[in-house]
């Protein structure tokens, strides 16, 4: 009797694991095709939190697909179930300054959102059209970085699922460019409109050939042709600046912090590009810091 109840419970517990491992493989399937995945049940994200059963892996051991910066030699995250990737947004590991940094910044954005809509007292429907297009900008790009980096290392890890997890990341960012640039051109060279839409108009094109790009795939051909599709975008995007400054149209102060915005953009970029600073530190500062906290 008592050896058909260790059976009995035995076999229970085979069935439970072999459940849980056809929902694993399930999972890893419908991540390897990037189809959409089920949202979990909240218990679980919520055991994952504060039990993660997740390790963190060094840079050999890390999928292909996340070993683009051969200069961060740990912290990695691999394989994660829904659950874990969503859990993974509380824990330390070399994307949460970019996770965490992003989140921020889209509830900061989220905020001026409302408070534009319900206590700015715009006048004209345009302004409220231009606002939208403005904070939305920033909305969109960062609740896609988000995801990004946090789905990047869910299920197989295939090259299908993080290409398309890179594509919604870069579909973000084209929108913030575009969004962006017409509530600041539409101010700036708010006297001149003949130049006013003739910036908006390379700006539209330029996107277009963005999105040419993305369609046939030479967006995600290399990291270098990101590059260059976007640094052309951003100076297309950015002609109506050069307009700005030589008529003196806009605002003194905003035309300064437009520039100290493109500054910035330059700087960032060629510090992602250069993998700057871990590129010039050793080992034991990379791994104990960078890795974690400061990496480009």
């Amino acid at each position: 009797m008592a050896g058909g109840s260790g059976g009995g419970v035995d076999g229970q517990r085979a069935g439970a694991a072999a459940r849980e491992a056809g929902t694993a493989e399930k999972e890893k399937v419908v991540a390897g095709k990037f189809q959409l995945f089920p949202p979990p049940p909240v218990g679980h994200v919520v055991s994952e939190i504060v039990s993660p059963t997740y390790e963190l892996v060094e840079y050999g051991e890390a999928p292909a697909v996340l070993q683009y910066n051969k200069f961060v030699e740990t912290g990695y995250r691999a394989h994660l179930s829904t659950a874990q990737a969503l859990a993974s947004f509380w824990h330390l590991h070399n994307e949460s300054m970019n996770v965490w940094t992003h989140g921020g910044g889209f509830v900061f954005f989220l905020v001026l959102f409302i408070q534009g809509w319900t206590s700015f007292g715009f006048v004209d429907p345009i302004e409220y059209l231009l606002w939208t297009c403005q904070t939305s900008s920033a909305l969109i790009c960062f609740f896609f970085s988000v995801s990004y980096h946090l789905f990047q290392c869910h299920g197989e890890c295939s090259l299908t699922s993080y290409k398309a997890w890179l594509s919604y990341d870069l579909w973000g960012i084209l929108y913030a460019y575009v969004a962006s640039s017409i509530r600041r051109v539409f101010y700036a060279l708010h006297c001149y409109p003949r130049l006013r839409n003739l910036c908006l108009i390379v700006t539209l094109v330029f996107a277009a050939g963005v999105l040419v790009t993305a369609v046939t795939g030479a967006l995600l051909a290399s990291p270098k042709m990101r590059v260059a599709i976007f640094g052309a975008l951003m100076v297309a995007a950015n002609l109506s600046t050069v307009f700005s400054l030589y008529l003196s149209a806009g605002s003194a102060e905003a035309r300064q912090l437009h520039i100290l915005a493109i500054v910035l953009q330059v700087v960032g970029g060629t510090i992602n590009a250069t993998r700057m600073p871990e590129r010039i530190l050793p080992s034991w500062i990379r791994r104990s810091f960078t890795d974690y906290y400061f990496n480009s």
